[in-house]
């Protein structure tokens, strides 16, 4: 009884940390499943989008999702960007929690992109905006303990990019901004007077997109930024900067969201409530998805055929 006695008040106290500080049972993986409920939120997909399944998600909510990354150290973490905070995910996204870092600095943030450093996977960096303000935060410990690196007022950096030692940032005042992860300066590299909506660096170019639809392209080194003259199918910088594809044959009529290629030969392509799929440069495009009453509004193509799709509010917002 008196060897007992101890282990009893470990395993309270240990209780009582938990339930006090839903930070670290997320963190530790002691999330309470009795509200996780199966959602439309997040869809996942373990053969190449042939068949998908629902997932399921924490609370009664239906947040909009606006990225995903994979932690660097172990797959089977993931991470979302929603509008009503960070998630995580242990097992590859087939659960989901919110969760709150260690001092509450992400707590009720709207959570916009998460990026992996280029040479660092373990170095993640997360744009936040809350009570006005936006900021970059870096962490290495699965935002444990986020170290912000970056605030503007009233501005939020909807997308990020990471290239060698840098981060390039793509803010809601139409700055495109970068940092560097060696000697911690940043430098503005253009000002587009229109928010941006995607940013792509590629072969010492950064590719700008902005909610004007225009796509803008200059050097890394800034200052020499010019608008792309043809005509754009989308707000996607990836259609300027990666693919070359064919998109006059997409069924959907409404605006592109996001345009991916696999690596493998083959693009998916977000529209409305829609996720189609081409294995031929674009002429012809498979439905693969369908979501009525909510919107596709995030895309992560992972190993061994998975695919992770989040979701949205139907109507589209004004900002992404």
């Amino acid at each position: 009884m008196n060897k007992a006695f101890p282990i009893i008040i470990w395993i309270a106290a240990l209780g009582i940390v938990l339930y006090l500080f839903p930070e670290f049972a997320a963190y530790f993986g002691f999330e309470s499943l009795g509200q996780n409920r199966l959602s439309s939120v997040v869809f996942i997909s373990d053969d190449n989008g042939k068949t998908f399944d629902k997932t399921y998600w924490s609370g009664n909510f239906a947040p909009t999702v606006y990225d995903f990354e994979i932690d660097g150290r172990d797959s089977s973490f993931v991470y979302a960007a929603t509008d009503q905070g960070l998630f995580m995910s242990r097992d590859r996204g087939s659960h989901w929690f919110r969760y709150s870092d260690l001092e509450g600095q992400l707590a009720k943030a709207m959570i916009f992109q998460i990026e992996k450093s280029a040479n660092n996977p373990a170095r993640l960096f997360v744009s936040a905006f809350k009570n006005g303000q936006g900021g970059i935060y870096e962490t290495d410990d699965r935002f444990f303990t986020p170290r912000k690196i970056f605030d503007t007022k009233e501005a939020a950096a909807y997308k990020l990019d990471s290239l060698g030692d840098k981060l390039y940032m793509g803010l809601s005042d139409g700055r495109v901004i970068s940092y560097s992860l060696s000697d911690f300066g940043f430098r503005l590299l253009a000002a587009l007077g229109s928010p941006i909506t995607d940013i792509v660096v590629n072969n010492a170019k950064v590719y700008a997109a902005t909610q004007a639809k225009e796509v803008w392209v200059g050097s890394v080194s800034g200052n020499d930024f010019t608008p792309l003259r043809e005509e754009q199918p989308s707000q996607s910088a990836y259609t300027a900067s990666l693919l070359g594809a064919n998109l006059k044959t997409v069924v959907a009529k409404k605006p592109i969201k996001t345009i991916l290629p696999d690596g493998q030969g083959g693009i998916y392509l977000a529209a409305a409530d829609k996720l189609y799929r081409s294995v031929n440069r674009g002429k012809n495009w498979q439905l693969i998805l369908d979501v009525p009453g909510r919107r596709v509004s995030s895309l992560n193509l992972g190993s061994g055929g998975r695919i992770i799709v989040g979701t949205g509010k139907e109507r589209e917002d004004n900002s992404l």
